[in-house]
């Protein structure tokens, strides 16, 4: 248990060995590139307790000066099981990638609830990336807080997300200049409102529904097996959006607009509210 903060103010970070606390938060900053192997693995997980799973402690990885971060290792944020009685699992935490002048390429990135012996599972945490330029991660990886939520704020480069094993229940962006996304999700997904997560430097303000307000940048959005619902608005200056469920419901509560361009949704069963 306890916090790990690990800086190089100047210069830059490599990590290649595992970085652990129970339940304790991870800060780890540099003034250039953050690069991990693949045994630079990040783990906050809360205390497996008898009486009462621990959350997971936050993580915070910032890049503070120009360089990438680019991660070969996991970060997992999940909360403690509770073994006997029925209170619940422990919460998942807040993982928050954030690079201000770079790119950010990921590996796993995972913030679940934890278990519970007689009561329900934790809530699953939120996840943040922020970067200036691209957001992507490594292939054969995955986003994992099933009924938790990913941030994504881009102000220069596009967010490519597209692993098929991605499971997150409601996304958020905030895409200005040249910043388009796409992401892909394996099951059930909306597209939300997110609010206000992280403390100090790991602090993103809520963000609501899709933005993007660069020239021809375009929104895609794919679910899987589940439902696609977009609970808040999609918006774009002058780029397409598509949207499609491969095997489910598209349900539209709020609107989707793209200005001077084309709104296309796909889906495999209902569209709802167009």
């Amino acid at each position: 248990s306890g916090n790990v903060e690990l800086m190089a103010t100047a210069g830059a970070l490599l990590i290649d060995a595992a970085v652990t606390t129970t339940a304790g938060t991870a800060t780890l900053t540099a003034g250039t590139t953050i690069t991990s192997t693949a045994a630079g693995t990040i783990t906050t997980t809360g205390e497996n307790a008898a009486d009462q799973g621990t959350a997971g402690g936050a993580v915070l990885l910032h890049s503070t000066g120009a360089g990438a971060i680019t991660l070969l290792g996991d970060i997992t944020a999940s909360g403690g099981n509770t073994t006997a009685g029925t209170n619940d699992g422990g919460d998942g935490g807040v993982i928050t990638v954030r690079n201000d002048s770079g790119s950010i390429l990921i590996d796993d990135v995972t913030a679940t609830g934890g278990t519970s012996a007689g009561g329900t599972a934790g809530a699953d945490g939120t996840i943040q990336l922020s970067a200036t330029t691209t957001i992507a991660q490594q292939a054969a990886t995955d986003i994992t807080a099933a009924d938790g939520n990913l941030k994504l704020v881009s102000t220069g480069g596009d967010v490519t997300l597209n692993n098929v094993t991605n499971t997150v229940a409601i996304v958020a962006a905030d895409l200005t200049g040249a910043s388009s996304l796409s992401y892909t999700d394996a099951d059930g997904l909306s597209i939300g409102m997110i609010a206000q997560a992280g403390t100090g430097n790991a602090q993103l303000a809520a963000e609501t529904g899709i933005v993007a307000t660069g020239a021809d940048e375009t929104v895609t959005v794919t679910s899987l097996t589940g439902q696609l619902t977009v609970d808040d608005v999609i918006t774009t200056t002058s780029g397409n959006v598509e949207l499609m469920a491969t095997a489910g419901n598209v349900i539209l509560t709020a609107a989707t607009t793209a200005a001077g361009d084309d709104v296309t949704i796909n889906s495999a069963g209902a569209i709802d509210g167009a």
